[in-house]
């Protein structure tokens, strides 16, 4: 997640609405279909949505390059 925060904060098209680095808190919850983290990216209130739609495809991305499988 850290690294995808801070790849999305380095792109000229997103990293200006980006306010500071990503904050990676862990697992939230536990369950039998999978697993729930949580983080921050704090960003311009703006570009909200913008900048989490784009991170969640990033990471989704990193995710399966890494062989992390969504349940």
């Amino acid at each position: 997640m850290r690294e995808v925060g801070d790849a999305l904060r380095k792109d000229p098209k997103f990293g200006a609405a980006i306010l500071g680095e990503m904050e990676v808190w862990g697992v939230e919850r536990w369950e039998l279909w999978g697993i729930g983290l949580r983080g921050r990216l704090k960003v311009l209130p703006r570009e909200k949505d913008t900048i989490r739609r784009e991170f969640l495809k990033r990471l989704a991305g990193a995710f399966e390059a890494r062989g992390v499988k969504a349940p």
